[in-house]
Parts: structure tokens; sequence; C-alpha cells
């Protein structure tokens, strides 16, 4: 009487689930992290914003939604909306707008590109308190670059870093200027992304700059659009 073989042991399935382990084991880490550095935080908060935190009180009575009531009915806080509104409208598509128009420009350059690409990238990277410190300088009413200008133009010099009408304006300006870099790359390397060929068979095909950017370079940076908004 014959016996039959055992059938080989297969370990494609246990390397697998080993792998997947081994995955979830890494994944778990930063999840446990930004659980603790994000949502703890969070609600935290929130259990926070339904007492009465009075300091001079001894005990911290539970409100509810009391302190949203008084926040939606402060005048301030209505204009902070309307200002971060306004700040994002401004900001958001001039970094867009500016961040393509440069990319399309450093994209056509050969000579000095890595150097180029290095000056726009440079304020993206420079430390917030400097470039705010730059600014200050930049557009100060008494001596001013901006002013100064201004003044050689016959203008008379604004002030524009305390004018309830020009300040939002101009710390947006900053702010666009320190992020334009992050923006360039993202476009470059989203330019970079498109086949050549593409444009070789519209050249053929008879299409101009303008055609090929509206037809091919608009559509296929959709994705990079996406992302940087």
């Amino acid at each position: 009487m014959t016996t039959k073989a055992a059938p080989p042991v297969r370990r494609g399935g246990s390397m697998r689930r080993h792998q997947t382990r081994t995955a979830y084991i890494f994944l778990l880490v930063p999840l446990v992290f930004f659980l603790i550095v994000r949502f703890l935080p969070t609600f935290t908060a929130l259990r926070l914003s339904l007492f009465d935190w009075n300091i001079l009180k001894d005990v911290q009575p539970f409100v509810g939604t009391e302190n949203y009531q008084r926040l939606v009915a402060d005048e301030k806080f209505i204009q902070a909306l309307k200002n971060t509104a306004l700040y994002t409208v401004i900001g958001v598509p001039a970094q867009i707008a500016l961040g393509l128009a440069v990319a399309l420009m450093l994209n056509k350059i050969r000579a000095l590109k890595g150097l180029f690409r290095a000056l726009y990238f440079a304020p993206y990277v420079t430390p917030i308190v400097a470039a705010a410190w730059v600014w200050q300088w930049l557009f100060s009413p008494q001596f001013g670059p901006v002013n100064t200008f201004l003044i050689w133009l016959h203008i008379t010099p604004q002030n524009f870093l305390n004018s309830p009408t020009q300040s939002l304006a101009t710390t947006a300006a900053l702010v666009v200027w320190q992020n334009l870099g992050f923006q360039i790359v993202l476009f470059l390397a989203g330019l970079a992304a498109i086949p050549r060929s593409y444009y070789e068979a519209a050249e053929i095909d008879g299409a101009n700059g303008s055609q090929s950017f509206w037809k091919i370079t608009f559509p296929l940076l959709n994705p990079t659009m996406v992302f940087s908004v």
C-alpha cells in the first residue's frame, strides 16, 4: 500500500501576512503620534469650550454652547472671519498663478537653471521672523524703499502695515512671496512629468504656444493644481 506524499508547504501566504503585519506596525507609530498631537488637543479644547473658565471662580460650571453663542455675536470675531476669507481669496490664487507663470519661464531656460530655481526657492526656507523683519523695513513709512520710490514719483507715502485698508494686502503679499518657491517646485515637477512627445505632435499639427498650453499643459497639470490648492 502506497501513501501519498504531503503537499509542499506554501510559504508565500505566510510571507505576505508577515509583510502586512510589519506594514501596519510601521503605520501605527505615526498614526499614534498624529492622534496624540492633533486629535487629543482638539477634543480637549472642545471639552474646555463647554465650561465657564473664569479664573476668579472656584468652580467651572458647564455652560454648553453659551461660549459659541457669544462668539458668533462678537463683531470682532465676524470681522476676523471676513479678513481670513479675504486673505485666502487674495493669497491662494496669487500663489498658484504666479507659481505657474514662473515655473513655465524657468522650464524654458537652460543656462543657470539651478541658480534661478535656488533664488526663487530661498524665501520658502527663510525663517518667518527674518522675512517679516525685511518686509517691515521695505514698507516702513519713514525710510522704506517702497515709500521712497513713491516719494520719487511725487506720491504721498503710505502706511502699508498699519492702514486698515492696506495691511491685509501687504501681509498677504508677504505670504505669497515666501511660499512662491514651493509652488514653483510643484509646478516644475508637474511640467517635467508631461511627455515631450505631446508637444512635438501638437507642433507637427500646427499648434502654437497658446494652444499647446491650454490643450496640453493646463489639463495635464490638473493634479498638481489640485494638490497645490
